[in-house]
């Protein structure tokens, strides 16, 4: 028998089983057919999943903003927090450098920049003060001490 003939008599004999053989661009076409259809007709609980999936999406996007403001009110706490801190430290940095360099303190805080360079050069111009005082009398001599007398001699 040839190789047809044979081939012949064994496709009955499957069919009659009720098994089918397919070549693969048959089956390549049957596939897609059925993945056209499935993709043309959306399940039947598409609507429900559609508003599950936008109530999801609501709730993400709340809580994002939730974690947004939480964020930007830590981040305002943040600053506030640093700026007392910075002006805590420099009141103590100005009230341990006037206590050390016996300078006035108010006058000391008004100062911007180094804190203890400031006092240094506060108590260095105090001191020059009481070496060489500045009057400024108008053109008249203005003492503290009471006078004493110059005898005439005229």
């Amino acid at each position: 028998m040839s190789e047809e003939t044979q081939a012949a008599q064994e496709q009955p004999q499957e069919e009659a089983a009720g098994a089918k053989t397919f070549t693969q661009s048959q089956v390549d076409e049957i596939v897609a057919k059925r993945i056209a259809r499935v993709k043309s007709q959306p399940p039947a609980d598409y609507e429900e999943l559609k508003a599950k999936a936008a109530k999801y999406d609501e709730a993400e996007e709340a809580a994002k903003s939730d974690l947004q403001k939480a964020t930007e009110n830590a981040e305002n706490w943040k600053s506030k927090y640093e700026q007392l801190k910075a002006e805590s430290d420099r009141r103590d940095a100005v009230a341990a450098a006037a206590a050390e360099y016996k300078v006035d303190a108010d006058m000391l805080a008004r100062m911007a920049g180094d804190v203890e360079e400031n006092a240094k050069y506060l108590a260095e111009r105090a001191e020059q003060a009481q070496k060489y005082p500045t009057i400024r009398d108008d053109g008249e001599a203005k003492h503290s001490a009471p006078p004493t007398e110059i005898p005439k001699i005229f």
